[in-house]
């Protein structure tokens, strides 16, 4: 090795030396090291193929390591220069649970009562919240705004009100097994939802406007027909519940409540 390239190295590593006194320990996987050797390995011969001798791998690691070591130490002293997290808060505090629940309350017990008179009533009683505060209170607790809860029923005010006179009914499909194969046959149930007594209203292969007709009428009958004293019946939007079958069912006393698209 030339004294002159000896004595480049020897400044690079007392030059280098404070740095290395402050930046911690680098731990290298055993493939990247492998890696790293090989790459070196490599240069040097390459290097002494064209007729030079090639460097030393122990020299070429070495700068490897310092040139690593110096981009760490930059970007480190960048993160520190632009690190606010010592000036920086708690944030906003979020709103007492109490306070939570007044609103609430205050807003079922007010169909009526906008965020700005819920905001009055929470001011008379000595706590200043926002409208938005009201508003975001009132959607974590599934409240609609006043205009659709003073004209809308919500479905708990309703299932708590008609529990005693509420069914339902579904469908639901079985795969028999027939000398044909598998056959499919529909299966209509219906559930008393106070007593939870169920019954088998109908099987059949294909569902039809007249097939339902035949099983309103059973199920209204005046003797032992299942919705005798049910004044409402929960179903889904299936297109097997005709206006023909409503019409039967609202002259003997049942109105029906469709449940809204894609609920499970």
């Amino acid at each position: 090795m030339p004294a002159s390239f000896r004595i480049r190295l020897m400044v690079v590593r007392l030059s280098s030396w404070p740095m290395l006194l402050k930046t911690p320990r680098i731990r290298v996987k055993p493939q990247v090291g492998l890696s790293l050797a090989i790459v070196m390995t490599n240069c040097s011969i390459s290097t002494a193929v064209r007729g030079r001798p090639g460097p030393r791998l122990p020299e070429l690691s070495y700068f490897w390591a310092m040139s690593r070591l110096c981009r760490i130490r930059h970007k480190r002293l960048i993160a520190q220069k632009y690190d606010g997290s010592k000036r920086r808060g708690l944030g906003r505090p979020r709103t007492q649970k109490d306070i939570a629940d007044l609103v609430i309350m205050m807003a079922n017990a007010n169909s009526r009562w906008g965020y700005t008179r819920i905001r009055g009533a929470m001011r008379n009683l000595g706590h200043d919240l926002g409208r938005s505060t009201i508003k975001r209170i009132l959607k974590d607790g599934g409240i609609v705004p006043a205009p659709e809860r003073g004209d809308r029923t919500l479905w708990k005010t309703f299932l708590t009100a008609h529990w005693q006179a509420l069914a339902a009914t579904a469908f639901f499909t079985v795969e028999v097994l027939t000398l044909r194969g598998l056959v499919r046959y529909h299966v209509l149930f219906v559930i008393e939802l106070s007593t939870r007594r169920i019954e088998i209203a109908g099987i059949t292969m294909n569902p039809t406007g007249a097939w339902m007709m035949q099983v309103g009428r059973n199920l209204t009958d005046e003797l032992d027909g299942f919705l005798r004293g049910n004044r409402y019946l929960i179903l889904d939007r299936d297109p097997v519940f005709t206006d023909a079958c409503e019409k039967l069912l609202g002259g003997s006393g049942v109105k029906l409540v469709r449940l809204r698209a894609h609920t499970q």
